[in-house]
């Protein structure tokens, strides 16, 4: 694999994009606290939407691929909604995450050096591969605890789904 990214299901490399660097790990919250008289009060953190700051080359032969593969980048990744992003180097997850700026200049006919501005407004990264956790759940009061691996934060999605068809 290349050193590049993958958005919306599109490798960038085919359009000569290298990733030189980036921040895929950074993570960023914010703690309010309360001061009254003599005691402090402090409020659950908010996560803060993740941006992403990608250095990135884009390398062609000529000037005229060049432009081309930058308009090609360009159709796919300016996009409305969220896509998923993924980094060749990081294999086991990806983020939702919306195009914000690219900005760079040509520093050779056949090469545009410049940084690619990504934003994910949900902040945790989604796995690669799903794992199901079937859970039967009836009239009675049901309790589902849900056990991440490591340090991280876990953010389940759960799907219900009816035990027969209610349907006509």
């Amino acid at each position: 694999m290349a050193n590049s990214i993958n958005f919306n299901g599109i490798n960038l490399s085919a359009y000569g994009l290298v990733l030189t660097s980036g921040n895929p790990q950074d993570f960023k919250q914010r703690s309010a606290g309360q001061q009254i008289e003599d005691t402090a009060y402090s409020f659950n953190p908010k996560h803060l939407p993740k941006v992403f700051w990608l250095e990135v080359k884009i390398l062609a032969s000529n000037r005229a691929t060049l432009d081309g593969y930058l308009d090609s980048i360009r159709a796919v990744i300016v996009t409305e909604i969220a896509c998923a992003l993924k980094f060749d180097i990081i294999t086991d997850r990806y983020w939702m995450a919306k195009f914000s700026s690219i900005d760079g200049k040509y520093i050779a006919v056949g090469c545009f050096e410049g940084v690619i501005v990504f934003q994910a407004d949900d902040p945790m990264a989604y796995d690669n591969d799903v794992i199901s956790t079937p859970h039967v759940i009836n009239a009675i009061e049901k309790e589902v605890l849900e056990t991440p691996e490591g340090t991280g934060y876990i953010l389940p999605v759960y799907t219900l789904t009816a035990k027969e068809n209610l349907g006509a």
